[in-house]
């Protein structure tokens, strides 16, 4: 708009300049006598009257832009709204009527199943869980068909043939690609049957993790009970390339639960304070640190809390005494320790205790000590196993016991 507005400018300044020089050339073409100056006078005369034409006609030309610019189109919005009427009673009508239809044929089955679903039955009960899911699948296929179908007929009865040659397209289009991905389908059918490798109820492995299948549906829920947050939903396709199986109720479901001590590779002596589906936390020597599930379990964790544990020791004695340690040694070593696990903090934990003869090696006589404990004595783990080392060495003093 700002250019038309500079060009008119140009356009008045220019008509004003022709205006003057028309006249200034008329009133000299009056004066003069000589035919060859007025030839010649005439002649720019009608150069000058020419431009004047060409600027009167630009001039008009950008005033109706101008204007039609600036002053609002009462026409324009006129016809829209004539057009806007006629879309809403024509095709915008017959487009609101089938797509109502179609909600209201959805809407109103799915009201419908839900309801017959809440009414008392027999769901629980062997041989009547698979009839009830196949009922469930029929009926949603039901109902998205009679939608679709009452859609059409609006459109038919309309007689809007353009919306309804576009939805049956559609559905070619939609039964085309069915047709191709019909293997898949049907095996999801299997699953939502409970017919398929994956079974509600079963124990399935999912990106490393043990689950039970707690439902089986559109979108299934995995439940581990000894993860935070764990539970997960996960669209039927990614069940069909997978395989569940009967568990037994001994089975673990994760090496470790929340305040549970564990070792893991590399002697890595820790507390567990989160795990999920994708971390787990531990204090170790009073710091957090955090692995990933995949690294934690590939760390091959030792539950000392879930089931207890033994401590080994190798304990090497001098050849001196291969008379007496089959008889005397091993004796008053247990005796020494059991006297001295009595006055222990951690002995209400202690469950067993083994002193053996364990080996004859090239230079020593070895002696195998193990003390057995109840995961309660988990976090005493390093304090016991000191114990036992400072223990059988003050034995060995004690006694003049010469080590190897």
């Amino acid at each position: 708009m700002e250019q038309l507005k500079n060009e008119q400018l140009l356009q008045e300044d220019h008509l004003q300049l022709a205006d003057a020089a028309i006249a200034e050339l008329e009133k000299t073409l009056a004066q003069s006598k000589h035919a060859t100056v007025r030839h010649a006078l005439k002649d720019l005369l009608n150069q000058w009257q020419e431009q004047r034409k060409n600027a009167e006609s630009r001039l008009q030309r950008i005033d109706t832009e101008l204007q039609r610019l600036t002053a609002p189109s009462e026409e324009l919005g006129e016809e829209l709204i004539t057009k806007l009427q006629k879309f809403a009673s024509g095709r915008g009508l017959n487009l609101v009527l089938a797509l109502g239809g179609f909600v209201l044929i959805y809407l109103g089955l799915i009201g419908l199943g839900r309801l017959i679903r809440r009414l008392p039955s027999r769901k629980h009960e062997p041989g009547t869980r698979r009839l009830a899911r196949a009922i469930a699948l029929l009926l949603r296929t039901l109902t998205v068909t009679l939608a679709l179908f009452t859609a059409m007929l609006i459109l038919y009865v309309r007689g809007d043939w353009l919306l309804f040659g576009l939805m049956v397209l559609l559905m070619i289009t939609l039964i085309w690609g069915l047709q191709k991905s019909l293997p898949r389908y049907i095996r999801e059918i299997r699953l939502l049957l409970n017919m398929g490798g994956v079974r509600e109820g079963e124990r399935i492995l999912y990106n490393g993790l043990p689950w039970r299948i707690a439902s089986l549906n559109l979108f299934s829920t995995l439940y581990n009970p000894l993860l935070d947050g764990g539970l997960l939903r996960l669209p039927i396709d990614r069940l069909v390339d997978l395989q569940s199986r009967p568990y037994s109720p001994e089975e673990p479901w994760f090496p470790s639960q929340v305040g549970d001590i564990v070792i893991l590779e590399g002697d890595i002596y820790g507390k567990v304070l989160l795990q999920t589906p994708e971390i787990v936390q531990m204090q170790i020597m009073g710091a957090t640190t955090t692995f990933s599930v995949a690294d934690y379990l590939g760390k091959k964790p030792r539950n000392l809390s879930r089931d207890g544990f033994a401590i080994p020791i190798n304990f090497k004695l001098n050849y001196l005494h291969h008379e007496t340690i089959l008889t005397d040694i091993v004796l008053t070593s247990r005796a020494y320790l059991e006297e001295q696990l009595a006055q222990q903090p951690f002995h209400p934990h202690l469950t067993g205790l083994l002193v053996e003869f364990n080996e004859a090696a090239n230079s020593s006589l070895n002696l195998l000590i193990v003390g057995m404990f109840t995961g309660a004595g988990a976090e005493d783990y390093w304090s016991i196993h000191r114990f036992l080392h400072r223990t059988i060495l003050s034995a060995c003093n004690h006694y003049n016991w010469a080590i190897a």
